[in-house]
């Protein structure tokens, strides 16, 4: 009769929603390892913002004829050579800044990052120039050993990487090598550096003197 429908509608009813509660229990399962994974992927974006080797859509743009003369590291025993790797560096602005093909950052911005354990990738955007010249000095007695890179701030490449040793009183020609290294680097990017870079630097030949004008420079 109609107890025993109700009964039987009663019992249907409880099925039911004996047999929905699992699949509402598997849903939010697999709801709460959706988002899960979704968080996983969010925070590990995030971590990795701005660690790639390509600039982002949001880094200012880079002067293609922009170079930093960084401070070069002195490597020596002799901390009072610190004058003499501080005027290498500031005498190669000097002979950049030469080149009106060249924009030069100055000395006092390049200085900023004395010391600095930065990726040179992040100081040349930073300074928004394409290229970086980074270098160290050490002396070897009477002599004096330079290595110098330039590198491509896009990629973190070297466009050149060398190693000079010379007697001190070879500074000049040190420097005239590394200028002239880098406009041949830089040529076929900047047409017409290597004729700007091989003009004669105003330079004196009396080392000593020059040693003290460094450290006066320096101090």
């Amino acid at each position: 009769g109609e107890g025993a429908a109700g009964a039987e509608t009663a019992g249907t009813r409880s099925l039911e929603k004996g047999e929905r509660a699992p699949r509402i229990r598997r849903a939010g399962a697999w709801l709460a390892a959706t988002l899960a994974v979704l968080l996983v992927v969010a925070g590990w974006s995030v971590m990795n913002h701005g660690t790639g080797q390509e600039p982002s859509a949001a880094d200012p743009p880079l002067a293609e004829n922009g170079i930093v003369v960084l401070p070069f590291v002195n490597l020596s025993d002799n901390s009072d050579l610190e004058y003499f790797s501080d005027g290498l560096a500031e005498e190669l602005i000097h002979r950049l800044a030469s080149v009106e093909a060249l924009a030069v950052v100055a000395r006092t911005s390049a200085f900023a990052f004395k010391g600095s354990n930065k990726d040179v990738r992040d100081i040349g955007r930073a300074l928004g120039v394409r290229y970086v010249l980074e270098g160290s000095v050490r002396s070897l007695d009477d002599r004096v050993r330079l290595g110098a890179q330039l590198i491509d701030v896009r990629n973190g490449f070297h466009l050149f990487s060398r190693v000079y040793e010379r007697p001190f009183s070879d500074l000049f020609a040190i420097q005239e090598h590394v200028a002239l290294e880098v406009g041949a680097a830089l040529e076929p990017r900047l047409p017409g550096l290597p004729e700007g870079l091989q003009k004669p630097a105003k330079e004196t030949a009396d080392f000593p003197a020059y040693q003290a004008y460094l450290q006066g420079r320096y101090y």
